[in-house]
C-alpha cells in the first residue's frame, strides 16, 4: 500500500515553490544561472549558523537565509554583467562549483559532514505561509512597470538598450531578487531537515530548479509553481513503480515538453492570447 507523507511532502513542495519562484525572477531577465543551488545552500549555511547561535523567532532565520542568497547574488551579477548567453551559463556554472567546493573544505561550515543539530523550526503553516508571500512578491513583479523592462532585456538587450531602459540595473535587480528568494527557500529546508550540507548546493539542484521553471512555464508566476508541484508530487505518486519510477517521471517530462514547449502554462493561459502586458505600454513610453 502506498504511503505518503502529506505533511512533509507539502512541505517540500513549497520549499521547491518559492526556489522556483526565485530563478522565475532571474530567469525574466534571459540570466539563464547554473549557480542558483549554490545560492540555495548560502542561504540555508546561513540560516543554520544563525539558529545555532541565536534564539529567534522562524522569520529571523528566514531573513538571514534571504540575505544570505541576495548578497552573494548581487556581487555575482557584478562581475558577469557583460556576459550573455551561454557564457553567463558557464560563469554561474563555475561560481556554483567553486561555492560548493569552499564550503566543504572550511572548518568554519564543518567542512563535508555540513552544519547539523538546527532546530525544526519549518512547520507546515510556515512553509505555505512563506511560499504565499512569494507568491504575492512575484505575482507583483509580474504586474509591475519591471516586468516589460524584463522581458525586453531578455528578448533583445541590443534593442533594449537604444530604448532607453537600464540593462544592467534590470539583470542586477533581477539576480539579487531572484537569489534572495531562493536563499529563504534554503532557510526553509534546513529548518526542515535539521542538516545542511555542500550537496544541497550541487548542480543538480540548480538544474532542478532550471526544469521545475521550464515545465511549469516562464511567462507567469504561474509555471514556477506548477512546475514545483510536479516536479515534487510526481516522482512519489509513481513510487509504485518501484525502481521504473524515475525513468516514468522522464518519460512525462519529455511528452510534457514535446507537447508544451513553452512550459504547461503559456502566455495566452495567464493575459490572454495578444493582449499586451497592462504595464508595457506605459513602461516602455517612459524610455
Amino acid at each position: 500500500m502506498l504511503f505518503i507523507d502529506w505533511n512533509h511532502l507539502l512541505i517540500l513542495i513549497a520549499i521547491n515553490g518559492v526556489a522556483a519562484l526565485g530563478y522565475y525572477v532571474t530567469l525574466s531577465s534571459g540570466q539563464l544561472s547554473i549557480g542558483h543551488g549554490a545560492l540555495f545552500a548560502l542561504g540555508g549555511y546561513v540560516a543554520a549558523l544563525t539558529a545555532l547561535h541565536c534564539d529567534a523567532p522562524a522569520v529571523v532565520y528566514l531573513l538571514a537565509g534571504g540575505l544570505g542568497g541576495a548578497v552573494p547574488g548581487y556581487l555575482l551579477s557584478l562581475v558577469t554583467l557583460r556576459l550573455r548567453d551561454i557564457y553567463f551559463a558557464v560563469a554561474t556554472f563555475g561560481f556554483g562549483g567553486a561555492v560548493v567546493e569552499l564550503i566543504g573544505h572550511l572548518d568554519f561550515f564543518n567542512g563535508q559532514f555540513g552544519l547539523g543539530g538546527v532546530a525544526m523550526y519549518t512547520t507546515l503553516p510556515l512553509a505555505l505561509g512563506t511560499l504565499a508571500c512569494a507568491v504575492f512578491m512575484v505575482w507583483r513583479w509580474d504586474r509591475s512597470l519591471n516586468y516589460p523592462l524584463a522581458a525586453a532585456t531578455r528578448f533583445d538587450p541590443d534593442v533594449a538598450l537604444v530604448l532607453g531602459i537600464d540593462v544592467r540595473a534590470i539583470r542586477r535587480a533581477t539576480f539579487a531578487l531572484g537569489a534572495g528568494t531562493v536563499g529563504v527557500a534554503g532557510a526553509l529546508y534546513v529548518g526542515s531537515t535539521t542538516i545542511i550540507t555542500p550537496q544541497d548546493g550541487s548542480f543538480e539542484i540548480s538544474l532542478a530548479l532550471l526544469l521545475m521553471v521550464v515545465i511549469g512555464g516562464t511567462r507567469s508566476w504561474r509555471g514556477p509553481v506548477l512546475g514545483a508541484i510536479l516536479w515534487t508530487l510526481l516522482p512519489e505518486l509513481l513510487r509504485f513503480a518501484s525502481t521504473w519510477r524515475l525513468v516514468l517521471f522522464g518519460a512525462v517530462a519529455i511528452v510534457l515538453m514535446a507537447v508544451r514547449p513553452q512550459g504547461i502554462v503559456g502566455r495566452s493561459r495567464v493575459r490572454g492570447a495578444g493582449r499586451e502586458h497592462p504595464a508595457t505600454s506605459e513602461a516602455l513610453s517612459r524610455h
